[in-house]
């Protein structure tokens, strides 16, 4: 049977209906009201998933069969993906990928193939191959659509605090799509399950969805509307009662999708609350509310990479600030070269869900495809996985009229970009200190609320440095790849490692100054006997900043504590969250990174750098000496290109750092004026709303709108978020990791990035602002790495981190130190415990557990195998 009628035992089987059909056929057979529908079986399905598939005759009449109980005039119906693995203990690949609502009967065919198709796409595949996993199968749901006067869902406890006291209810006007999506601030409902008591909070509603011709698309409610309650007490006790019948039937609490129209409550969709979080229960259903929506022309994205820079979860105000700015710089190169996919406004090629910041890979690879000469399998490569079937750089298209005009224009413009990169860096960079050093809190207060709010709002000037820095790292990173290619044909470097080593010695390197500069802290403080031993009585962080406090600098030019965050205050660990305070705001940050530098085996970074810049100079002259004349010409200005535009893109990085900190002393007068005026409770709600709330708060405060209220939801969701786990990739609707199964293994893979063997202790640091540092000689296994981290590198003999690319900024600084380290390495924090006996090799871009009475052959293995290295330390 290819049709299976909802209401039919078959239905009920996960691997012929897939989660979603499966769910509601059980939900049928105890009872319950649910729309009728039938389920195409995951078998049928899997042939319609190619490009060009069509319905057989047989498959055709058979539907058409099948609809006869379903049929009622002017019907329109539901078309949605039930993948066979969806709703499990565990999430996988498959999951709701296309969804046609509004469909009439003589649309069902082609809506059935939409959907079929969503699961046989490009990236879908990309993506499957990425997380190594076996396609389950997908099923297609065909049900008759409720047209719905109100929508929304419920869950059986508080999700925001795991209260089982209640029931949950959440409302809108129209289809239920405006709130599962989250594109509209619901009405909520709280019924207590002792007394049906009713609490409503009516919320904003801005929108709602609606049928038009052909599927259904949201428009804007009306002031009654959004003014007047969606459901009556008695309807949201009913909605209530629902909810507590499937929890006495499944013996736990679920949440639901429900819909309501003239003939009553629908049931349209149940599944298990499980995770918990801060004492806050997170529903299988839970999406943020700032989720980006999703474009199904695009809908494949990555936290590669952009992981590294916006770590975590992400307050309002980051994502409101930060991710605007790095899409603007995106969309200004695309449309400066002629590759622009699609102008129309909002975020296009980042993406926020479950407040994480991604990129969207689907529109990075249509750009690429929109320029000649760039293969879409970079893109794939850097943020997806090896990519097995190439694409070629060139295609057909790019060799017609039209297409050579197109490779005319991004030539024109990408040389003309380069030959002014220098002189615009050097503006950029001068006008953000200029600001920065304008930016003191005496000033802001002086300014009036209307120029607080314009310091605060996302302009022209905010994207200066990012477009310049966009553009120094396309340079940085073709450059590179090109000088990876030429040296493994002319120097037989397979691996690259001889390139990376190549491009170091950089003395204008921001990422990497602060740990020389708090080396340079920990030399003052040894040279001043009373200072140190001060210092070394002082039992507590703020006791020894104190002592810090009143020290000078060796040289006399002044306090030695200010001086150090004169010129590295605005660097922190998760430096663009204003959540996340910098040096400057906490100095207490840096006492523990300057304990480890006075260690007395405490590795010197100065050191460490003269034996690199010498090794350098001698693998520089070993290439040279092999290649002839024409290629040692090409190799010196490549080389010099590669390290000037890695250079650059490293300054900008700290330009754009310096900026942040710089707002946050406009955010600090926003909370105090805020509070002052009872709209605050306290300065800390800042981060929690968004940057256009914020200055329309302070210019015209709304009595409508309640900024307390909005901070209070706001950081239950926030927790929410913390709490589940996301994958790298996501393709379509947002979806959360599941439960996470770790695979035994004794070696985990990733990217070498820096070459040396090394034999050491792990020391997993989560956060270096309160977990102990390495110590030397340790091997260092963190999350995420960004100028913070920096100091925590020198003391480390390696490095193994989740997070980062070739040229991302703790792999260059890795290089720089001379440490080997392997960065992509998945959940490596959860496998690696501290005092794990590891093997590191930054060439291959292993890690391997050793067995302790193996370690001294181990030892002698990595002293003979590591390319000459001055932080090659095997334990």
């Amino acid at each position: 049977m290819t049709w299976i009628p909802l209401d039919t035992e078959a239905a009920r089987d996960v691997a012929r209906a897939g989660g979603k059909g499966a769910s509601l056929a059980r939900a049928i057979a105890d009872g319950h009201r649910v729309p009728p529908g039938l389920v195409l079986s995951a078998d049928a399905v899997r042939p319609l998933r190619e490009p060009g598939a069509r319905l057989s005759d047989e498959l055709r009449r058979a539907l058409g069969d099948a609809l006869g109980a379903l049929r009622r005039p002017g019907a329109l119906y539901a078309v949605r993906s039930s993948a066979v693995a969806e709703d499990g203990e565990s999430a996988s690949f498959a999951g709701q990928y296309l969804t046609r609502l509004g469909v009439p009967e003589e649309a069902l065919e082609d809506a059935v193939l939409e959907v079929a198709r969503s699961f046989g796409a490009a990236h879908a595949d990309a993506y499957q191959r990425a997380r190594g996993q076996q396609d389950a199968g997908a099923a297609i749901v065909v049900q008759r659509l409720v047209p719905a006067r109100a929508a929304g869902v419920a869950f059986g406890l508080d999700p925001s605090t795991g209260d089982d006291t209640v029931v949950v209810v959440e409302a809108n006007h129209g289809l239920g799509e405006s709130v599962v999506s989250g594109e509209a601030s619901p009405d909520g409902y709280r019924i207590k399950k002792s007394t049906l008591d009713v609490d409503c909070r009516i919320g904003g509603k801005e929108v709602k969805a609606v049928l038009v011709d052909g599927g259904s698309e949201l428009v804007p409610t009306t002031p009654a509307e959004r003014a007047a309650r969606v459901l009556s007490d008695d309807e949201a006790r009913a909605v209530a009662a629902l909810a507590e019948t499937l929890a006495e039937l499944a013996g736990h609490p679920v949440d639901l999708e429900w819909a309501l129209d003239d003939d009553g409550l629908h049931l349209l969709q149940s599944r298990p609350i499980t995770a918990v979080a801060d004492g806050a229960t997170v529903p299988a259903a839970f999406r943020a509310a700032l989720d980006t929506r999703v474009d199904p022309a695009f809908p494949l994205y990555s936290s590669g990479n952009i992981g590294e820079v916006l770590p975590g979860v992400l307050s309002p105000l980051a994502f409101s600030t930060v991710l605007p700015v790095i899409d603007r710089a995106f969309r200004a190169q695309l449309e400066e070269t002629g590759a622009m996919v699609d102008p129309s406004p909002g975020l296009r090629v980042v993406g926020f869900f479950y407040q994480r910041a991604y990129l969207n890979v689907s529109y990075l690879c249509e750009a690429a495809d929109r320029s000649p000469g760039i293969s879409r399998d970079r893109v794939l490569e850097e943020f997806v996985g090896k990519v097995t079937t190439p694409t070629p750089a060139f295609r057909g298209s790019d060799f017609t009229p039209r297409g050579l005009a197109r490779t005319a224009r991004a030539i024109t413009r990408t040389v003309a970009r380069l030959r002014r990169l220098d002189a615009e860096a050097e503006r950029v960079v001068r006008s953000v200190r200029a600001d920065h050093l304008a930016a003191t809190d005496e000033a802001a207060r002086g300014l009036s609320d209307d120029a607080l709010a314009a310091a605060v709002r996302i302009d022209d000037a905010a994207a200066a440095p990012s477009i310049v820095h966009v553009w120094a790292s396309t340079f940085a990173v073709t450059s590179f790849g090109v000088l990876r290619a030429l040296l493994e044909t002319w120097a037989g470097d397979p691996t690259g490692g001889l390139a990376a080593e190549l491009v170091t010695g950089l003395t204008d390197l921001p990422s990497a100054d602060p740990a020389y500069a708090i080396h340079a802290l920990a030399r003052a403080v040894r040279a001043e006997p009373a200072l140190a031993d001060a210092y070394a009585a002082a039992t507590s962080r703020a006791d020894k900043l104190t002592v810090l406090r009143g020290a000078r600098s060796p040289d006399g030019a002044g306090p030695l504590l200010e001086a150090f965050l004169a010129r590295h205050g605005h660097r922190g660990v998760n430096e663009a969250e204003p959540m996340t305070p910098s040096w400057r705001q906490d100095p207490t940050q840096v006492i523990p990174m300057l304990d480890a530098y006075l260690d007395p085996r405490a590795v010197d970074p100065e050191a460490q750098r003269r034996v690199r810049t010498e090794r350098r100079a001698a693998l520089e002259a070993e290439v040279r000496a092999k290649l002839g004349p024409l290629r040692r010409f090409v190799f010196d200005r490549l080389l010099v290109r590669v390290r000037r535009f890695v250079s650059l893109r490293e300054q900008l990085k700290d330009a754009i750092v310096l900026r942040a900190d710089r707002q946050r002393v406009f955010y600090r007068e926003l909370g105090r004026r805020l509070v002052s005026r009872g709209q605050l409770e306290s300065p800390d709600d800042v981060p929690m709303l968004r940057v256009e709330e914020l200055a329309q708060a302070v210019v015209s405060a709304d009595p409508q709108v309640d900024l307390r209220r909005i901070v209070r939801a706001r950081r239950r969701e926030f927790a929410l978020c913390r709490a589940v786990d996301v994958p790298k990739l996501l393709e379509g609707a947002p979806r959360r990791e599941g439960q996470l199964e770790l695979p035994a293994a004794d070696t985990l893979s990733g990217l070498g990035v820096c070459p040396g063997v090394v034999v050491g202790r792990a020391r997993v640091v989560h956060d270096p602002r309160v977990d102990v540092a390495p110590t030397p000689g340790e091997i260092l296994v963190a999350p995420v790495t960004d100028a913070g981290w920096t100091p925590l590198f020198v003391q480390s003999s390696a490095m193994v981190v989740e997070v980062g690319g070739l040229l991302s900024h703790g792999s260059v600084v890795a290089r720089e130190l001379g440490l080997p380290t392997v960065v992509g390495v998945a959940h490596a924090t959860r496998r690696i415990r501290t005092g794990d006996l590891l093997r590191v090799d930054g060439a291959l871009g292993t890690v391997t557990w050793v067995r302790d009475d193996a370690a001294s052959a181990a030892t002698a293995t990595s002293a003979t195998s590591a390319a000459p290295n001055p932080t090659t330390q095997p334990s």
